[in-house]
């Protein structure tokens, strides 16, 4: 699973790991004191520091709650536990004095602090390496914990609330950074429906924790871009640790098209490490058969031959009745002819049976009968179609070839067309389950320029900007948007693909002209459109002229 943009970094920020345990020891009337929580900042500190080296900082706690907080602060020793991101957070009283254990460089000045509401705190910390500390990556981690109120303790009830921020130190020395994709695989071979999901296994063969970046490209069976998925682009999170295996899963989808029929190849490029760059990609795919389109079509194929056949038929049928023929097949019953050897004692010639050979039937044997039925079913209708042909006239042949011809050349221009038609309508989800995050195309190009995190697209603000790609270039929106934030607060990145604009437009309600002008300064005096609306959101259909 990997861990990507701002809902791992959510995930960590405010996600806990409650623990509650109820004990009514006095009273059945006591009452509880509930939504304790707290958050942590940052999630995840990363350093690169000396054998012998002492480095102080610090940790920001804040308490969201209306009341009073006391947090407890431990130095702690992470260990990775399968191939998802997943790890376990073991204190510090339960770990061995292990001085190659990072938890044990751990010192906390003030394990014990009381927070006021709505406030925050700083909790010092001290990271002190031993002259021998072995090269590469070390982890730990510092566990917050919430001290249940006096309230709640008086009448015996014990909430606590753990949250951790994770220390990732890496020791200089004879540092090793290696690793390969060790697997690339789609989910199922084929699919009735463009969509699959996929799974990315990367093994660290190194001393030092990586974190690959990259992205995967799907192209269908005429080598047409179909989608783009990221990975691991613009966030800390995603590491793979040394010696272990991580796992990054994603899932992509788009609308049908029964021109899309076929083979789709993906192909992951993932580049990795810090001190000197290196790469791995690795290929796989799948076959996309929409069942449910190809039989409706081929039935409205098989049903115009059935037509054309039925029709000839009857047409030749009328012609041999006049002629005074019963049927085509009348003309084609084989005559039997009877030869006499020529031989001296006037005996037939009997070429039926030997003594020395084996029946003939034997040497040939017998097609089934349904595949005699066929074959001359077949016969009948290719022989029908030909007579058809032969008693054409020559303007007739000349209207069925032409129009052969037209009907061809639509075929292969709905082909060109649909291997060169920007598509925007695929979707990428990144990670599993709860965790998982969709994006669209225009959302996925904002997240690749550099810096741009989700937390950028606003939710809520006095006024909205809904930007829409109708350049037919492929995120042109996403990386429009990627210069206006933060300054201009922009909610939505989408694409429409039904028609193209020339030159990009600004339509905004009359009560947000100020901000609309402001923002066509912003994007080189693009044209503005007013609509006498009680909206509030301004909409930017980016144009074939854009330079984004």
């Amino acid at each position: 699973m990997i861990l990507i943009y701002v809902r791992e970094f959510r995930i960590f920020l405010v996600s806990v790991l409650v623990t509650a345990a109820l004990f009514l020891a006095g009273s059945s009337e006591a009452t509880a004191q509930s939504g304790v929580s707290i958050t942590v900042a940052p999630t995840l500190v990363e350093l690169n520091m000396e054998a012998g080296e002492v480095w102080r900082s610090s940790i920001k706690v804040v308490n969201t709650n209306t009341f009073p907080l006391t947090v407890s602060t431990i130095p702690a020793h992470f260990a990775p536990t399968g191939e998802r991101g997943q790890g376990s957070v073991v204190p510090e009283s339960e770990v061995p004095n292990d001085e190659e254990l990072l938890v044990n460089w751990l010192t906390v000045e003030n394990t014990e602090i009381t927070i006021l509401p709505g406030q925050s705190a700083q909790v010092p910390f001290i990271i002190e390496t031993p002259p021998d500390a072995a090269p590469g990556s070390h982890f730990g981690a510092l566990q917050v914990s919430t001290v249940p109120p006096l309230s709640a303790q008086q009448v015996g009830l014990n909430t606590s609330q753990v949250i951790s921020s994770l220390l990732f130190v890496r020791i200089a020395g004879d540092i090793t950074e290696a690793g390969d994709i060790r697997s690339f695989t789609a989910t199922d071979s084929w699919q009735t429906e463009p969509r699959t999901e996929l799974t990315v296994r990367f093994e660290n063969t190194g001393n030092v924790h990586v974190r690959p970046v990259g992205e995967i490209v799907i192209r269908n069976i005429w080598g047409t871009e179909r989608g783009r998925i990221p990975v691991n682009y613009n966030t800390s999170f995603g590491n793979a640790l040394p010696g272990t295996i991580r796992e990054y899963q994603f899932a992509w989808s788009k609308e049908p098209s029964l021109l899309d029929i076929g083979y789709y190849a993906a192909e992951v490029s993932l580049a990795y490490g810090v001190s000197a760059r290196q790469f791995a990609t690795s290929q796989t795919g799948f076959w996309v058969i929409p069942l449910q389109p190809l039989a409706v079509l081929g039935v409205v194929i098989f049903t115009i031959i059935g037509f054309i056949v039925f029709v000839s038929r009857w047409y030749i049928s009328q012609l041999l009745a006049q002629a005074g023929v019963p049927s085509l097949h009348s003309l084609r019953q084989p005559t039997v002819i009877h030869h006499r050897a020529d031989r001296p004692d006037g005996h037939d010639l009997n070429l039926s049976a030997s003594s020395n050979d084996e029946p003939l039937e034997h040497i040939k044997p017998t097609r089934p009968a349904w595949y005699q039925r066929s074959a001359a079913y077949a016969q009948e209708t290719t022989a029908a179609a030909l007579h058809v042909w032969r008693l054409m006239s020559q303007t007739a042949k000349r209207v069925t070839f032409i129009g052969g011809i037209v009907l061809l050349f639509l075929i292969v221009t709905a082909i060109l067309v649909a291997r060169n038609n920007y598509d925007p309508g695929y979707r990428a989800t990144v990670g599993e389950a709860s965790q998982a995050v969709t994006y669209n195309a225009e959302e996925i190009a904002f997240f690749q320029q550099p810096g741009m995190q989700p937390a950028l697209l606003v939710d809520e603000a006095a006024y909205t900007i809904v930007i829409t790609n109708t350049s037919k270039e492929a995120g042109s929106a996403g990386r429009l948007a990627a210069t206006l934030v933060p300054a201009f607060p922009v909610t939505t990145l989408d694409a429409d693909a039904s028609e193209t604009r020339p030159r990009t437009v600004i339509v905004f309600p009359v009560s947000l002209q100020a901000e609309a002008v402001a923002l066509s300064e912003q994007l080189n005096g693009a044209l503005l459109s007013a609509v006498d609306s009680a909206t509030s959101t301004i909409r930017v259909y980016v144009g074939a002229d854009t330079t984004w």
